[in-house]
């Protein structure tokens, strides 16, 4: 696994292989923290690899919003 971009404690971008992009959004709370993980779609790595970043905010802001609806793996 390949980290592809960081912004220290809001976002990480990692590389699985050529066709898996999986991005990591740290969350303090709920007690302890936890990381939320989303397997970027197709369509949102297309996206993300012509644009940016900015391409993804909508789902950064959800999964601290719906960690719930994602997979989640604690700190401790």
């Amino acid at each position: 696994m390949e980290l592809i971009e960081k912004r220290e404690w809001y976002h990480y971008i990692f590389k699985k292989s050529n066709e898996e992009y999986e991005i990591l959004v740290p969350i303090s709370e709920p007690k302890p923290g936890f990381d939320v993980i989303y397997k970027l779609t197709k369509e949102e790595l297309d996206d993300y690899l012509l644009n940016g970043i900015c391409t993804l905010e909508d789902r950064i802001q959800d999964m601290r919003e719906n960690y719930l609806n994602y997979m989640i793996v604690s700190w401790r």
